[in-house]
């Protein structure tokens, strides 16, 4: 099973429209986590989208259809940056996924719009996977 997902910091910090696609083949949770570690305990992170797809090869070609996609708007500068899209909302990343995924006719399970917190996924989606 492998993840692909959105991810926005608080608001407060300029989290709505700077948005980090990523994905995972392990445990979302196990992910979010990392997310977490900075926060501490004054902002929960969370994904504010999921979805997934049975295939890793097939979550990978979407994560890099996304990133050429919007390279216009990514960071890019030092590590750790390169891969967050500025100026672009997490809606913005979903509809272009789908839109790829409908021309390609190829079938993600969409989980919907987050917050999707450790507690949400281990509750809705432990015996999906």
């Amino acid at each position: 099973m492998a993840w692909y997902y959105t991810f926005n910091p608080p608001k407060e910090i300029g989290g709505e429209f700077n948005t980090k696609p990523g994905i995972t083949d392990s445990s979302p949770i196990g992910r979010l986590g990392k997310y977490q570690l900075p926060f501490g305990p004054c902002w929960e992170a969370h994904y504010t989208w999921l979805c997934y797809h049975p295939d890793i090869a097939v979550i990978k070609w979407i994560e890099q259809s996304v990133l050429g996609h919007f390279r216009s708007r990514a960071y890019g500068i030092g590590a750790g940056m390169t891969e967050w899209v500025v100026e672009t909302t997490w809606q913005e990343i979903r509809d272009y996924v789908l839109l790829i995924c409908k021309d390609t006719n190829i079938e993600i399970v969409d989980c919907g719009p987050g917050p999707w917190n450790p507690v949400r996924i281990e509750k809705e989606l432990s015996n999906d996977n």
